[in-house]
């Protein structure tokens, strides 16, 4: 088994609400372990004066983009920067062997999935194998690429003494053109499953297929009617983490340093309990088909309460570009059962004040989405959205006078 290193300098090779998360876990994770870890923002130059790259302790400009057809520029920069761990998140990037390979070239700790396994999870055949190897009394794992009806997510992680956590269990069906619009937590009675043994099956695909560090296992119903499926395994965290962080007390960005400096799992895993539910505030105008709505933050207020948790991407003052990530904040919201949580998220929303100067956010679309029907009894696929949209001619402009109506009440709320 090769040596591991303590990280005393981390770079942060991602952006926006992503690398904000790595910044506070880090420093929760140093201070908790009385040590000291310096972060490194590695940026673009359009990414100069974004919120994370203030946060950080030093800051390395990229030329060029930071993607996988730009790892020279990349590795020169964590070479220029001195840091001996690198921290990649979540996204395209930390799918990529080449990003791993490139650490490892540099004598850098990654803290992400190794190469090889990358490599490993990428390759359909060894997914089918794996899939049929892990069983778990599933009538048919099988491997599918087509459309879907329900989509669901097992948060895994493993040490490299090969043991296995599965954490927590999404469900992220509610999705407009394949991206996920609300992430909650996995309901039997809505996903047709028991939650325990996908997180069963998730683990040993996790062991089978040399998961060190934290990964998503992604599964898919086709129809109401027909057998969960194995859609793929990604590394990193997926979108709507918070969900099972809330839930299980866990900071999952804390567990990847945890594993990437060779520390073990001890014990069993985690387990979430109660409903918790995660959307995103968007710079982006639902009457425009969501097109992005970039523009200067001139106000952003973030609400407080039982249940509730906001990771802020950007903060007052900052301007969002035509171009940049569009996310403002991930709100996220538990409660002792899935309605509790949906109204503690409703009224987080309705209370956070947000002033785009030049731009506008999705905070009216996320109001109306949460009052819908379908939404309070979980009662959609993936398709859902994309089907409303065309029947409705994109949104009703009816969420602009909800969204006013609502800034009222939180003001007097107030």
């Amino acid at each position: 088994m090769s040596a591991v290193a303590t990280i005393t300098r981390l770079a942060i090779v991602n952006r926006g609400a992503a690398a904000m998360r790595l910044i506070n876990a880090a420093r929760e994770y140093a201070a908790e372990h009385q040590r000291d870890i310096q972060i490194v923002a590695i940026h673009t130059e359009a990414d100069a004066r974004a919120l994370f790259v203030r946060e950080a302790d030093f800051a390395v400009r990229v030329d060029g983009p930071i993607s996988v057809d730009n790892l020279t520029a990349v590795a020169a920069a964590l070479t220029l920067a001195g840091v001996d761990g690198a921290w990649v998140g979540w996204g395209p990037l930390a799918q990529q062997p080449a990003f791993a390979e490139m650490c490892a070239h540099l004598g850098i700790t990654n803290v992400g999935l190794s190469a090889a396994t990358l490599t490993s999870i990428a390759d359909r055949s060894v997914l089918q194998s794996a899939a049929e190897s892990a069983g778990g009394n599933l009538s048919s794992l099988e491997i599918v690429e087509r459309g879907y009806s329900r989509h669901v997510e097992v948060l895994v992680a493993g040490d490299r003494f090969g043991d296995v956590w599965a954490v927590g269990v999404h469900d992220g069906t509610l999705q407009r053109r394949s991206e996920k619009v609300l992430v909650e937590s996995a309901d039997p009675t809505l996903i047709g499953v028991d939650d325990a043994l996908l997180r069963s099956v998730a683990a040993r695909l996790a062991s089978l297929t040399g998961v060190v560090g934290a990964a998503t296992v992604a599964f898919v119903r086709e129809n109401p009617s027909s057998d969960i499926s194995l859609l793929r395994i990604s590394g990193g965290l997926p979108l709507g983490h918070g969900v099972t962080e809330i839930g299980s007390g866990t900071d999952l960005a804390k567990l990847q340093l945890h594993i990437a400096e060779g520390g073990r799992l001890v014990g069993a895993a985690p387990i979430a309990d109660g409903h918790a539910i995660a959307v995103r505030l968007n710079a982006e105008d639902a009457e425009l088909g969501f097109a992005p709505a970039p523009g200067r933050v001139v106000l952003l207020q973030v609400p407080t309460g039982p249940g509730l948790r906001i990771d802020p991407a950007v903060s007052e003052g900052d301007s969002v570009r035509p171009g940049d990530d569009s996310t403002l904040a991930e709100v996220v919201a538990w409660g002792r059962d899935r309605d509790e949580a949906r109204v503690r998220l409703r009224r987080a929303l309705a209370q956070l004040p947000v002033v785009l100067e030049g731009g506008t956010t999705n905070k009216g679309f996320l109001l109306d989405l949460l009052d819908r029907d379908e939404v309070r009894r979980g009662d959609y696929d993936t398709g859902w959205l994309d089907r409303d949209e065309v029947r409705r001619g994109d949104y009703d402009t009816g969420w602009r006078d909800r969204l006013a109506a609502a800034g009222e009440t939180a003001g007097r709320e107030h």
